[in-house]
């Protein structure tokens, strides 16, 4: 009984996860920066060495 009530408090948890619910910036830019190559193949960006990813008010940082 316990997992039957577990598993739906999850299903209902995640259920705005499955109509997209989680809003990103659809046309903000993003700056990619990277001391090695960057490359942007077929909508596919790839960075090398330690790279920096800028949208809008949100920084991401890879060694």
């Amino acid at each position: 009984m316990r997992t039957l009530v577990l598993l739906l408090a999850a299903l209902f948890a995640t259920a705005g996860l499955i109509f997209g619910e989680i809003k990103t910036p659809e046309n903000a830019p993003i700056e990619i920066t990277s001391t090695g190559e960057t490359t942007y193949e077929n909508g596919l960006a790839t960075a090398h060495d330690n790279v920096a990813i800028h949208i809008g008010n949100t920084d991401i940082y890879a060694d």
